[in-house]
């Protein structure tokens, strides 16, 4: 029990660690093989920059979860603590707003991709199984909204 709300907590670092530990590790492969047998692992490339996309995603939502994502709050401090909590909820709300329209495109790209039967070019796996990491990271990212401004509905506060 106490693992999975470890879990729960901590599904986007999970992830990401584990995908980060996946790329360095292959990237470090390619290296060695490209100096020692002069020889270039071509479809490590190409995995690398898929896998990127969904480690952006996930510590997209990580940061999303903290509060610690980039913003500029210049005019959001000048007003008082109960007008920051509102205008932090309406931006929750944008951003949700944002990441739904997102979450939509992402899938309909994951669809045609699916339709088209789209591969990549040297590994020749379908596309969209990279690609469906845009819409799992809008998910993440929409739940973490949403536990956010459950927080500030509650709490109050413009960080946490």
């Amino acid at each position: 029990m106490v693992y999975l709300k470890y879990v729960s907590k901590n599904l986007e670092e999970i992830l990401a660690g584990s995908l980060l530990l996946v790329m360095v590790t292959i990237a470090f492969v390619n290296v060695v093989s490209r100096f020692t047998f002069q020889f270039s692992i071509a479809f490590i490339e190409e995995l690398e920059i898929y896998l990127y996309v969904w480690l952006v995603l996930l510590g997209s939502s990580s940061a999303f979860k903290r509060w610690k994502h980039l913003s500029v709050t210049i005019l959001v401090d000048r007003f008082p603590q109960k007008m920051q909590k509102g205008i932090n909820i309406l931006i929750s709300v944008f951003t949700i707003s944002f990441f739904a329209i997102l979450f939509y495109y992402s899938l309909q790209q994951v669809r045609m991709e699916r339709l088209m039967g789209v591969t990549s070019t040297s590994m020749d796996v379908p596309m969209w199984f990279y690609t469906v990491g845009v819409p799992i990271g809008c998910v993440l990212i929409i739940i973490r909204l949403i536990q956010r401004i459950i927080f500030l509905a509650k709490e109050g506060g413009s960080q946490a």
